[in-house]
């Protein structure tokens, strides 16, 4: 008889016999006496929720028992995979023993390593033992301790006399620790933040995680935290999912100075808090009552007393805290069917840089209708419109409000088998301001309407070569005022009044070319632009040519780009602003320095500025990564900050040390500053079992 064939005849007999089982079994061999099935040569066993398979299986139908010899390999439940030299196993009791014992959880590859275990139902013990997530041949990090239980339900370890090594280095010993191989939502401790900085002391801060069902539509961090030095405070966030189609979260927080501290350093509040409601949902009415539009609802609402609310909610992280000195506050509603477009708006601001925002300008509301590009008659004359109106307000100054509407109407066609293309509108604009709040301001209702016509050529080329494509577009579009009347152009100079008066066209020609460069592959080489307008009528322009803008974009490779964006001030005769970027980037190294220029008149005076900035990283193996940077300000002969850092990275484990100087704004009782610091970040995390991110900081002002 074939061994193909006999196989077959022991799997249908040990089928046969074990009928009324729970278990099934099949082998090269199978043989059977009384109540024991003994099944040797590549014996399977299967039951439920588990697969063994060994070099011998013997199976007691009498007391519900499997034993196993050789090269044992298990899976339970399709989650969890164990490996033994023998194993005893009750079918009934749901217990066993392993001589030999491997264990790995196949959802976050957490091992554990021991000469003996146990299982009682769905808790595994066992004896001098070593667990980890990383190789098991030569692991960057263990866990070695003396006993342990692992719940399959709750996925919690929980470990005795344990010692954790990094390496061969042990680090930290600990009587009793657990920790969750689970990675759904649960309540419990998150990775602390820990650190040491220079003027505000010790740092800690526990965030405090909790969920009560991993599927709900909401959770809760709360994240105490104490500065030695400095003082204590509390940041707690509630976030939630009341649809498919939402998301949303309520943030609060708050920071009490001590007194020492606060008068150290002359600060405006010895008090930091503020909150934040965040809101964004799709399909608010549409979903209901409406099939072909979409509306959509988002609110992102901000306060804080002072600036110290946003540096004081998170300790010092490796990514670098960009604050915006201005908080905006969003309320935001649209509706859109079809071409017609619906919304309403309001933002707040909060300057956090003053010490009162009484003259700050608020926009609330803000009304708006648009009706996209459609045609008129005919495919080539096409109109489109847009009407808002706005209500800006303040405490202390002049307030407005603002009614604007637009109606573009344009024909557009192409001749000459599509080389010529022709451009004509004529522009419809009215726009009435309301002012109030005025004082003593010798201010009137102010009003502007205007019929502006323009006319435009172009053209688009594309001409193959034998090593690169050349594409080339070119557009001249002549702009001539019409009818227009304005009335009350207002005589105070203000913030507000220069917003809301229209800025109404000179009769201008403007020039644009673009043309792309593309290899024999299709690759982008080269991208060219240069833009040019001519006043003719320089009554409300500054002067008779507007800046001239030449943009160039090289990229020679894929990982090497060259990108300059210059403007040149005919009126002054020099360079107003420029913006270029070196950079190259195979994914394993990557270089950058960019220098960004500005030497523009405005209203409030010059805009000056220039800066260079430097970056690099370096990967080596996929695994490890250095990387630094460094900016400098010319102007001010001075650098503005740098940093320098490396971070490695694997599956189990990673860890990254940087350090660098920053400047933390704060808000004093007469102005705004900055202290600055000297810092060292550490951060490690132990996968699943967590981490630490840690920051030692030295003041060298304030």
């Amino acid at each position: 008889m074939g061994a193909k064939k006999l196989f077959l005849l022991s799997f249908m007999c040990a089928s046969a016999l074990l009928a009324n089982e729970k278990v099934e079994i099949v082998a090269k061999k199978v043989e059977h006496s009384d109540e024991i099935v003994t099944a040797i040569g590549e014996a399977v066993a299967t039951g439920d929720g588990y697969y063994i398979k060994a070099d011998k299986l013997v199976y007691d139908k009498k007391n519900s028992t499997i034993e196993g010899y050789g090269d044992i390999f298990i899976l339970k439940d399709s989650s969890m995979q164990i490996l033994s030299d023998y194993v005893v196993f009750n079918t009934e009791a749901k217990s066993g023993f392993f001589d030999k014992f491997f264990m790995q959880n196949i959802a976050d590859d957490v091992w554990v390593s021991s000469k003996k275990g146990d299982v009682k139902g769905k808790v595994y013990s066992t004896n001098s033992s070593v667990s980890s997530s990383c190789n098991p041949a030569n692991p960057d990090w263990r866990l070695e301790y003396s006993s342990s239980e692992y719940d399959t339900d709750s996925k919690v370890m929980a470990l005795n006399s344990a010692t954790l090594y990094l390496g061969s280095v042990p680090i930290l010993y600990s009587p009793y620790f657990s920790f969750s191989t689970d990675k759904t939502r649960r309540s419990g401790l998150l990775k602390p933040d820990i650190g040491l900085k220079g003027n505000e002391g010790f740092i800690y801060m526990q965030p405090i995680y909790f969920v009560t069902d991993p599927d709900s539509g909401w959770d809760s961090e709360t994240n105490p935290q104490i500065r030695t030095k400095r003082g204590k405070g509390i940041n707690q966030t509630f976030r939630f999912m009341d649809s498919p189609y939402s998301r949303g979260y309520i943030k609060g927080g708050y920071f009490g100075d001590e007194k020492s501290f606060k008068e150290i350093y002359n600060l405006k509040y010895g008090s930091h808090y503020g909150f934040s409601v965040f809101y964004d949902r799709e399909k608010v009415f549409t979903d209901k009552f409406s099939k072909d539009s979409e509306d959509g609802f988002y609110v992102d609402i901000n306060y804080l007393n002072d600036i110290d609310y946003v540096n004081l909610k998170n300790r010092d992280n490796f990514r670098d805290n960009v604050v915006d000195k201005i908080t905006t506050s969003k309320i935001n509603y649209f509706y859109q069917k079809q071409n017609n477009y619906f919304g309403i708006y309001g933002k707040y601001y909060i300057d956090t840089s003053k010490t009162s925002n009484d003259d700050t300008i608020q926009e609330y509301p803000k009304f708006h209708y648009h009706h996209s590009t459609d045609s008129l008659w005919l495919h080539t004359l096409l109109f489109s419109a847009d009407a808002k109106s706005a209500r800006f307000d303040r405490r202390s100054g002049i307030n407005a409000l603002q009614n604007e509407i637009a109606l573009p109407i344009t024909y557009t066609d192409r001749f000459f088998n599509d080389l010529v293309g022709v451009k004509v509108s004529e522009n419809l604009y009215a726009n009435k301001v309301s002012f109030s709040n005025i004082a003593n301001a010798e201010l009137k209702d102010y009003s502007f309407y205007s019929a502006t016509h323009k006319a435009g050529l172009f053209t688009d080329l594309i001409k193959p070569y034998e090593n690169f494509t050349h594409y080339l577009n070119l557009e001249y579009t002549y702009t001539k005022p019409g009818t227009k009347s304005e009335k009350n152009y207002p005589s105070v100079k203000d913030e507000l009044t220069s917003l809301v008066t229209s800025s109404s066209e000179s009769e201008n020609s403007a020039f644009k070319l673009s043309q792309f460069f593309y290899d024999t592959k299709g690759s982008l080489i080269l991208i060219h632009r240069l833009n040019q307008y001519i006043y003719h009528d320089d009554s409300r322009a500054a002067y008779r040519y507007s800046d001239t803008e030449n943009e160039i974009a090289y990229y020679p490779t894929k990982d090497f780009s060259v990108v300059t964006d210059v403007f040149y001030s005919n009126d002054y005769s020099r360079i107003s602003a420029s913006t270029t970027t070196i950079k190259y980037d195979d994914k394993e190294s990557a270089v950058s320095l960019s220098h960004v220029y500005k030497n523009k008149a405005t209203l409030l005076g010059s805009d000056k500025g220039n800066y260079y900035t430097l970056g690099a990283s370096q990967k080596f193996g996929y695994i490890y990564d250095v990387f630094g940077t460094y900016e400098y300000d010319e102007a001010a002969k001075e650098t503005r900050a740098w940093s320098i850092g490396a971070s490695m990275s694997k599956k189990c484990i990673n860890y990254a040390v940087k350090v660098k100087n920053e400047n933390t704004p704060i808000l004093t009782s007469t102005s705004s500053g900055s202290i600055k610091n000297y810092i060292i970040y550490f951060s490690i995390n132990l996968i699943p079992l967590g981490g630490v991110n840690q920051a030692y900081s030295i003041s060298t002002s304030k």
